[in-house]
């Protein structure tokens, strides 16, 4: 496999998971807007 065809597949999945996404997270935004928030200050603050 070339490594363009492994780009186009990477590409594909990607798309295919943020519409599966964006189909039951429509319900859940605030809470991953929250742990993304979290997420972002820990990561800073984490490894000192």
């Amino acid at each position: 496999m070339s490594l363009r065809q492994i780009h186009e597949q990477v590409q594909k999945s990607v798309e295919r998971d943020r519409e599966a996404r964006a189909g039951h997270d429509a319900n859940t935004m605030p809470r991953s807007r929250w742990q993304r928030w979290v997420r972002y200050v820990w990561g800073r603050s984490g490894r000192r």
